[in-house]
């Protein structure tokens, strides 16, 4: 029963991020098996890899729930995931966390805190009877409190939050949970100390606090917490995220050299990663090494179509004001004047908008005189939103609902953007995904372009045009980020919206 028991520790914890692994060790392990144990293993496995092949790892994960509760002998499996879920480098875990921090991060504050936590609740049915019984109280603890803080009663929400982390200062999670709301009530003196104790219990959460925004609030943290990345990134060179972070870190403090040297370093690898090559750019640019940007650059402009995201407040952590503004210096003078219209329009009005510069309207007005030209008899000026009062929300779910609403709403106006191509250039197929972030009043404030597999930079950005006409619900203070996809191309029947 052994040898079942880490079967299906390979496919629950490895499918989701590793699944090529998990297969290979799963077989590994079911060879090791003989008699009915063997074959149930072997059986365990066709099953999972048949869900994993046709992309359903939720279903994988349910076939090896079901595996658990056939064999209850497997009680060991149920400890040794429970042990798993609480490791640093646990692949399946740290994607859990990184995708609710990447939209964390971007400003969205309640809904990846929920996902995050529903998440790891749900790994303690995996877990022992002890740790299930202390997690599950901790984790429904601090999502009562984020309930009571997002529900306006701040005061409450922090005493509870507090006591947690002071009863429990091995539980990282609870340590977060106190300094991100003591840093959001302004209590900075009381913030650091917990952030840095969450991060000494998990170096990995270190990254999220930088990713957090905290910065502005916390002006010292990045200094104070480079120890504890510096030590989680020399036990693994292949950590592009640590890298990012530390060269960052360097590059705010001055250390221009220490960043050179670090991006270079994780550069000789893996030459793909656009911001270390951008904040490597900016190092080179600020040291004067005209042969190290040169490569740089040309490297970065292989990438032009996303380079618009990285200017997005929050895409690159506390990324604004590097190096006496070096690396603003980089796109407007280096990267802008090789990208082409009108991708290098609303490149520089990102870019500016994001500082506040005065020069967005300038370039904003430009972007839109060139869209009219090229798609005469669309409406893509930018529209008023209307009295905020009206469109606030109860709850959320419900906010999201409106959200997803709205969205699909505006899809025939986004396909409308096709027709001139359709009729004069030819019909483009494929998608666009996109990526808009909500500000307070419920305008689009920013829109960028994750994906285009359309070739048509037009096309895209018609549709950005479109997407900021749009007026959003607004129950929150903080900004909203979300994803859509749009498909375009003959698959798609919208003659009508052409006339």
């Amino acid at each position: 029963m052994k040898d079942t028991g880490y079967l299906i520790i390979a496919v629950v914890v490895l499918a989701a991020c590793q699944p090529h692994r998990a297969v290979d060790l799963a077989r590994r392990e079911a060879r090791r098996g003989d008699g009915p144990e063997r074959a149930a293993a072997t059986a365990i496995l066709d099953e999972a890899l048949a869900l994993l092949a046709s992309g359903d790892i939720t279903g994988a994960r349910r076939r090896a729930g079901r595996c658990l509760e056939k064999f209850p002998a497997t009680a060991r499996a149920h400890l040794l995931l429970g042990d798993l879920y609480e490791l640093e480098e646990d692949r399946q875990l740290a994607f859990i966390e990184h995708m609710a921090f990447r939209d964390l991060h971007r400003g969205r504050v309640a809904a990846p805190w929920q996902r995050y936590l529903k998440a790891k609740m749900a790994g303690n049915d995996l877990a022992g009877p002890s740790s299930r019984e202390r997690r599950g109280r901790i984790l429904s603890a601090i999502s009562r409190a984020l309930d009571l803080w997002h529900s306006g009663k701040r005061a409450p929400a922090w005493t509870l939050l507090e006591e947690l982390s002071r009863e429990n200062p091995d539980f990282g999670l609870a340590a977060l949970s106190a300094g991100l709301v003591a840093s959001r009530q302004g209590r900075p003196r009381e913030a650091a100390p917990l952030l840095l104790r969450a991060a000494s219990v998990n170096s990995f959460l270190a990254e999220f606090i930088l990713a957090g925004q905290l910065v502005g609030e916390l002006p010292d943290l990045p200094q104070r917490l480079r120890p504890l990345l510096a030590s989680a990134y020399r036990h693994n060179r292949a950590d592009g995220q640590r890298a990012l972070l530390l060269a960052i870190i360097d590059l705010r403090a001055g250390r221009v050299s220490s960043t050179l040297e670090l991006t270079r370093q994780v550069l000789s690898w893996n030459s793909d990663d656009i911001r270390l090559l951008l904040v490597g750019a900016g190092a080179a640019l600020a040291l004067g090494r005209d042969d190290l940007l040169a490569g740089m650059l040309q490297q970065l402009r292989q990438f032009a179509d996303k380079l618009a995201i990285l200017f997005v407040p929050g895409e690159i952590p506390f990324f604004g004001g590097l190096a006496g503004d070096s690396l603003d210096n980089l796109a407007s003078e280096h990267l802008a004047p090789v990208l082409p219209p009108p991708v290098r329009q609303y490149f520089l009005w990102s870019l500016w908008q994001a500082r506040g510069d005065r020069r967005q309207d300038e370039v904003s007005h430009e972007f839109y005189r060139l869209l009219a030209r090229e798609f005469p008899g669309l409406e893509l000026q930018p529209a008023e939103c209307p009295d905020k009062a009206d469109r606030k929300t109860a709850s959320l779910a419900e906010f999201h609902g409106k959200v997803r609403r709205l969205l699909e709403a505006a899809t025939p106006a986004l396909r409308r953007c096709d027709c001139p191509r359709r009729r004069y250039r030819g019909n483009p197929s494929g998608r666009l995904q996109f990526s808009i972030t909500i500000g307070a009043a419920g305008q689009v404030t920013h829109a960028v372009v994750e994906g285009n597999t359309t070739g048509d930079d037009w096309l895209a950005a018609c549709q950005l045009a479109t997407l900021r006409r749009l007026c959003f619900p607004t129950p929150l203070r903080a900004r909203e980020t979300f994803s859509m996809v749009v498909t375009v191309g003959p698959e798609v029947e919208h003659e009508d919206g052409c006339r």
